[in-house]
């Protein structure tokens, strides 16, 4: 009996040792993916915060849920003050109307993406142009619009004076 006990204690502790060391591995595998994971993530949010563009995210609201620091370099406004607020509310007057037409246009799901152009208000007033590229993203929470937009006021500017003087 003492012989057949030692045998299966053994057998067990084989056993135990070959799943102690598989899972070993596992734990070493997920470290080594987690730390592969964490870099990837820090270089993407280092690339996007960055951009001279600006990179947004907005609910179906048209909420922005998400803004990158260029945001607060071509508004003026901090993006705090701005995450929760609906892009509408920083679009010049005159240029409201052509977005929420894009937007409509997106909703009804006949273009997944869309450029155009449109006016910023900055926190101090002025108007900045923007050229945007925007598509429909889908999440578990629904779908929402994503993109980057472009200040391109300066060469707005200069073309405008280019063909002001040509005339």
């Amino acid at each position: 009996k003492q012989e057949e006990l030692d045998r299966k204690i053994r057998e067990r502790t084989v056993e135990l040792t070959k799943a102690n060391q598989a899972l070993q591995i596992e734990i070493r595998e997920r470290a080594w993916i987690e730390e592969a994971l964490r870099e990837s993530e820090e270089k993407y949010r280092s690339l996007v915060e960055n951009m001279y563009d600006i990179v947004l995210r907005l609910d179906q609201n048209y909420s922005i849920t998400f803004l990158n620091n260029a945001w607060e370099v071509v508004t003026g406004y901090s993006n705090t003050e701005s995450r929760g607020k609906s892009l509408l509310d920083f679009v010049s007057p005159e240029s409201r109307g052509t977005l929420i037409s894009l937007f409509k246009r997106m909703n009804e799901k006949k273009e997944e993406r869309l450029s155009c152009e449109f006016m910023l208000q900055t926190a101090v007033g002025t108007p900045r142009w923007i050229k945007a590229q925007l598509a429909l993203s889908y999440s578990d929470e629904g779908y929402g619009i994503e993109g980057i937009l472009h200040d391109f006021t300066e060469i707005k500017e200069a073309r405008d004076a280019l063909q002001k003087s040509k005339e």
